[in-house]
C-alpha cells in the first residue's frame, strides 16, 4: 500500500512539472482577456509592462501615433514617445491607440488611453482559464 502511495506521488509530480502553471495574478491587477477590446489607461511618461502566460509572438501597433513597443519572452514594454519642442518643452502624447499583442495563438486587442501623472502600469494578458478553474 506504502508502496503504491509512492508511485502516485511521483507520477503526480512528474505530470505536474510537463504542465505550464501559470502565475496567479496579482490581486486588483489590470487583466484583460482575448479577443475583447479593452481601454487601459497608461502612464504617458513612463514605461508600462504587460504579461503574458505564454511567449509574446507579436505586437503590432502605430509609430505614427507616438509609442513604441518592445517585447521578450512573455514581457511587453510600452512607452509613449516625448516630442521636446524648441526650447526644451515636453510635449506627451495623450492620444489613445489601438495595441494588439499575440501570446501564443491568441489576439489581445488594448485601448491604450495615455495619460500624464499616471505611475506605470503593469497589466496582465489572460486566458480566463484561470479565473474558470477559481
Amino acid at each position: 500500500m506504502r508502496l503504491h502511495s509512492v508511485h502516485v506521488a511521483a507520477a503526480m509530480l512528474l505530470l505536474l512539472s510537463r504542465t505550464v502553471i501559470a502565475a496567479p495574478v496579482p490581486e486588483g491587477a489590470k487583466v484583460i482577456y482575448p479577443e475583447v477590446a479593452t481601454r487601459v489607461q497608461l502612464s504617458n511618461t513612463d514605461i508600462n509592462r504587460f504579461v503574458c502566460f505564454e511567449t509574446i509572438k507579436d505586437a503590432i501597433y502605430s509609430k505614427e501615433k507616438g509609442v513604441t513597443v518592445r517585447y521578450s519572452g512573455k514581457d511587453a514594454y510600452v512607452k509613449f514617445l516625448i516630442e521636446i519642442k524648441p526650447g526644451g518643452e515636453k510635449k506627451y502624447v495623450t492620444t489613445p491607440t489601438e495595441l494588439f499583442f499575440v501570446c501564443g495563438n491568441t489576439t489581445y486587442n488594448v485601448i491604450a488611453d495615455p495619460k500624464s501623472d499616471y505611475p506605470a502600469q503593469t497589466v496582465y494578458l489572460s486566458t480566463g482559464k484561470q479565473d474558470q478553474i477559481k
